[in-house]
């Protein structure tokens, strides 16, 4: 084989031994949940100790042993690779790299909660110290048949050293040096047997109650130290001086909290209920169209279709009863870029105080008016969910209404007009033009809306009660059908 092929067969060979062996590295770390943001502290496994983010717009992070990312796309060549999406009261895990598990989904109510991550397992966590997590059971088992390794070759350097002195010895006969040999030999051994029948029922004492054992790790005087605990009581602990000691009584609380449905059966235990209030990020399309007064939607001179609305804006709900769930307010503010398009070879006309629709001069090949309105909307909401409670604290929490209907009304600003012209002149030159101007219309809005919708989505229906236009030979009034995402 030749010189060079064999050379990029094994580079080859170790690049992708390095990615088997980064694609199976361990890795654990802490997840903390609060208000939509996230803080992540690690234990192993990454090139970060800390790590910490912000709810604003997104909901969902990509993980992994270099950091926090926005996009999916933007990590290569990673250990692991998780996806954290925080939608509402439920948290979603994704392990898209570097996981033995898929995914997993919990309820995080108030949007604070704690989680223990590996690749191996997701746990939640009740509080620092109780780590619930099987990963880091198996990381102390096998720390622990290290620590048999380490017993049997510190007791053989001792015994080496031991006999190196008694052979420099010139005081001693040579029967003497043998005796004390032998006399060091069995010390050593009875040594080695008793540190490892320690570990070793240690070990099986922990495989066999490892559901009800929780390990942490410490440090005494600048040394790591290996503590196990069992219903509260401290076991074993291990040092790197190989000090061992086992059963001590000290006592750990546990921390560990439990959150179930509210039933008839349990209501009594419920001392509080959660008042704080949901954000949302709103997104909404329509049909956009005029409705003329006394006339018809045949009458508009607007095209339907063609005539559209598109929606960004930002709103909060709360319970309006302390105790009840059926009732809510949802407020909030959103920009609506709203289009009207007339039939025709048509375009918004003023003249003087008054605004018409009229007959253009010139082929139109596009004609669009928008109007971009700041709206401040209120409504009353009414829905069905189930509470949930925390066993620990007696705290209980509503779930955000599955189905939902609301009703309302808004108002607001108009900020701006704007009316988009294409057309071709009579020397056939193409001509594009923007117009922006009062074009009279009303300043100030002010109209009603209802929706009705299931978790995000909803179906609305939106009226302006006041005209459009100020002054105008025949009022139309603004109105709008279409959905609306709750993000």
């Amino acid at each position: 084989m030749p010189i060079k092929l064999t050379i990029i067969l094994a580079i080859l060979a170790n690049f992708w031994s390095t990615q088997l062996v980064a694609q199976n590295k361990e890795f654990s770390f802490e997840l903390d949940i609060e208000d939509g943001g996230l803080r992540m502290s690690s234990n192993y496994g990454t090139a970060w100790k800390e790590l910490q983010t912000y709810s604003v717009l997104s909901n969902t992070y990509y993980v992994s042993n270099y950091g926090t990312f926005s996009d999916e796309n933007e990590l290569e060549n990673t250990s692991f690779y998780i996806k954290i999406n925080l939608k509402r009261e439920t948290l979603t895990l994704e392990g898209l790299s570097g996981t033995t598990w898929d995914s997993y989904t919990f309820d995080c109510p108030d949007k604070t909660c704690k989680f223990f991550i590996t690749q191996d397992d997701v746990k939640t966590s009740g509080s620092d110290k109780s780590y619930m997590n099987d990963k880091k059971v198996a990381k102390r088992l096998k720390e622990l048949e290290a620590k048999k390794e380490q017993v049997q070759k510190k007791e053989k350097e001792k015994l080496k050293a031991a006999i190196a002195e008694l052979n420099a010895d010139e005081d001693l006969s040579r029967r003497e040096i043998d005796s004390l040999k032998m006399n060091l030999a069995e010390k050593s051994a009875k040594n080695i047997e008793n540190q490892l029948a320690i570990i070793e029922n240690s070990i099986e004492y922990f495989e066999r109650n490892q559901e009800d054992i929780y390990t942490d790790q410490g440090y005494s005087d600048g040394k790591s130290e290996l503590n196990i605990n069992l219903g509260g009581w401290n076991l074993i602990s291990i040092t790197e001086k190989d000090e061992i000691s086992a059963f001590s009584n000290n006592k750990i609380e546990s921390n560990t909290s439990k959150r179930v449905r509210v039933t008839s059966e349990n209501k009594d235990q419920v001392k509080t209920f959660n008042r704080s209030a949901d954000e949302f990020l709103v997104l909404g399309l329509a049909f956009n169209n005029a409705m003329p007064d006394g006339g018809s939607l045949d009458d508009t001179g607007i095209r339907f279709a063609g005539s559209r609305t598109l929606e960004i804006g930002y709103a909060r709900d709360f319970r309006v009863f302390e105790k009840s769930n059926w009732l809510r307010i949802k407020y909030g503010v959103s920009l609506q870029f709203n289009g009207l398009k007339p039939e025709g070879n048509r375009t918004f006309v003023t003249d003087g105080t008054q605004t018409t629709i009229e007959d253009f001069d010139f082929n139109l090949r596009k004609n669009k008016f928008r109007m971009d309105n700041l709206i401040f909307p209120v409504h009353f909401q009414i829905g069905k969910s189930d509470a949930r409670l925390n066993e620990k604290t007696g705290k209980a929490y509503f779930l955000d209404h599955n189905f939902k209907f609301g009703f309302g009304g808004f108002v607001g600003l108009n900020v701006l007009n704007t009316q988009k012209l294409k057309y071709t002149d009579n020397l056939g030159k193409r001509i594009r033009e923007r117009q922006r101007d009062d074009f009279n219309t009303n300043n100030i809005l002010y109209g009603l809306s209802t929706y009705v919708g299931w978790d995000d989505f909803s179906i609305f229906a939106q009226y302006n009660i006041n005209p459009i236009f100020r002054n105008s030979p025949m009022d139309m009034n603004n109105f709008q059908i279409g959905v609306r995402f709750d993000l």
